[in-house]
């Protein structure tokens, strides 16, 4: 997996992959871009291997060459490592529970109002 050094001490992993393949192992597609064919991968990492940050982004089929013009590689899910699977796994599960964190503290707001219609 090639990592691009962004400053001393911390790095990036940047790769495209098929989204299918997520969309049939996570199995809600709230969490993944699952309208799109390819899925921009960003994983932001300081050397102490800790996560500073994680994206997923859909990306239209027609972009992938203008991204590989870039030197961001494409990989199948086969192709990518235990541990980077783990971490994506882990992203979709975060950024499910801040979707429904999300939508049930804006219940109250959007509560159906009862309206009586008389006939």
């Amino acid at each position: 997996m090639p990592s691009q050094v962004l400053t001393n001490g911390s790095g990036m992993l940047r790769f495209l992959t098929p989204t299918q393949p997520w969309v049939e192992r996570v199995g809600r597609k709230m969490s993944v871009p699952a309208e799109w064919p390819l899925m921009l991968i960003e994983i932001f990492h300081l050397n102490n291997d800790r996560l500073a940050m994680t994206c997923a982004l859909g990306v239209p089929q027609m972009s992938a060459r203008a991204f590989r013009a870039q030197g961001t590689y494409l990989y199948e899910f086969e192709e990518l490592p235990a541990s980077v699977v783990a971490i994506l796994d882990a992203h979709f599960d975060q950024v499910e529970k801040e979707i429904l964190e999300k939508v049930d503290s804006r219940a109250d707001e959007i509560k159906p109002q009862v309206i009586l219609v008389k006939r």
